[in-house]
């Protein structure tokens, strides 16, 4: 499952990319090799230019110019040195495996994957709710100094 740091850490990346890069697959990496725990990604964000095609619920054909955000977000090791988020080039197919959680903006043109929610829209569908919010409050409170007024 996503822990909520590297949950909102996608989210902001994802936000931060939004412009030049609008479509995203982002994945946790619970699988980790025995022999190299401390330099292993625990989440992988790919990012391309294009639209990422969808051949199923866990597998996504990336355009040529993509690009891989690769995320070590558990504990770190005196033996190792690595940066914490390095960013590769990509493109091609990727499988990943049906035991991740997947976030993701892409879509087939006859299905949605709901299983796999945009992290982006759910930040724009708070905000619209909040705004929407607002609007009525400051209608009700214009209303009624209006008729307060008219009365008076």
């Amino acid at each position: 499952m996503w822990s909520e740091i590297n949950r909102e850490y996608v989210k902001q990346l994802v936000l931060s990319n939004y412009k030049e890069y609008p479509y995203y697959v982002a994945q946790t990496v619970t699988y980790i090799d025995t022999t190299n725990t401390y330099n292993s990604p625990t989440v992988k964000v790919y990012f391309s230019k294009e639209p990422i095609a969808v051949n199923g619920a866990y597998n996504f054909t990336l355009p040529a110019g993509s690009i891989c955000y690769n995320i070590i977000g558990g504990n770190g090791s005196r033996n190792s040195q690595n940066a914490r988020v390095s960013i590769n080039n990509v493109n091609g197919r990727i499988n990943i495996n049906h035991y991740e959680f997947v976030y993701t903006n892409a879509e087939t043109e006859t299905q949605a994957y709901s299983i796999h929610p945009d992290i982006a829209v759910t930040n724009q569908l708070t905000q619209s709710h909040f705004d929407a919010g607002c609007i009525l409050i400051l209608i009700i409170m214009l209303a009624t100094f209006v008729i307060r007024m008219m009365k008076g």
